[in-house]
Order: C-alpha cells, then sequence, then structure tokens
C-alpha cells in the first residue's frame, strides 16, 4: 500500500506549537522532504515508505488552504521533463487513479457475475433440467 492509513490527528499535534498553531514551514518541508525521498526511491525500482506527514500535509491544505492548494509547496524542479508541479497534486493523482481503479474493478465484478449469472440460466434452459430444489420438492 503506497500510502497507508494514516491518522492525521498525530501528525497535526507533532507539528503543532505550544500556542496551538501549526509550525507551517517545518511541516512543508518534512512533506517535501518524504516526497522527494519516495519520489525518488520509486524511480529507482525500491520499496517506498510514505510515513504520514506528506499525506497528511497535503489534507491539510486541502482542508484549510484550497485557494492556495495548487500553487503551494512546489518543487524546484520539473519531475519527469514536466513543468515544475504542487507536490499534492502528485498525491491527488495516486488517490483519483485508486480511486478510478476501485470503480473499474468494481464495474468488471459486477459485469462478469451477470455474464455468468446468464450463461447458468441459459443453459439451465437449455438442459431442460429442474434445478436440485425443485427435484426435491
Amino acid at each position: 500500500m503506497k500510502y497507508p492509513v494514516h491518522p492525521c490527528d498525530e501528525e497535526y499535534e507533532l507539528y503543532t506549537n505550544s500556542d496551538g498553531h501549526l509550525k507551517s514551514e517545518q511541516f512543508e518541508n518534512d512533506a517535501i522532504y518524504e516526497f522527494e525521498r519516495n519520489y525518488e526511491a520509486n524511480k529507482a525500482r525500491k520499496k517506498t515508505y510514505y510515513t504520514g506527514t506528506y499525506q497528511c500535509f497535503c489534507t491539510y491544505q486541502l482542508a484549510n488552504n484550497p485557494d492556495t492548494y495548487d500553487v503551494a509547496n512546489k518543487l524546484h524542479e520539473p519531475i519527469d521533463g514536466e513543468s515544475e508541479m504542487s507536490i499534492c497534486a502528485f498525491y491527488d493523482s495516486d488517490k483519483s487513479k485508486s480511486a478510478m481503479l476501485g470503480h473499474a474493478i468494481t464495474a468488471v465484478i459486477i459485469v462478469v457475475n451477470t455474464i455468468l449469472r446468464m450463461v447458468i440460466i441459459k443453459l439451465i434452459m437449455w438442459i431442460k433440467e429442474d434445478t436440485y430444489s425443485a427435484q426435491l420438492a
């Protein structure tokens, strides 16, 4: 699992000052560091370790700063020949791909089950044999 379920409340508590304000610069720097480290590991086909700072930072950004969500935390170097992009755009992209894949798998299962049910019904009608429960009655 690329992004294991992580309770963000713990992350927010870790990055909150004693006065209750979020240490946003440190939170952002740690999220960028986690992203860059894992991006390089993924590129080298090594195991990634997203510990939660990155996903919690992006979740926080979306919830609290939706207007600056796409422009915050730009990477200094373009990735894979693309223009500068927010690290949270990558997180959103991964979440969207996962959701689409999950829906696609669900749809395939429903279609296969429907086809199997129709084939079985047609076979029973073709054989003209009562079902087992009808034979018992």
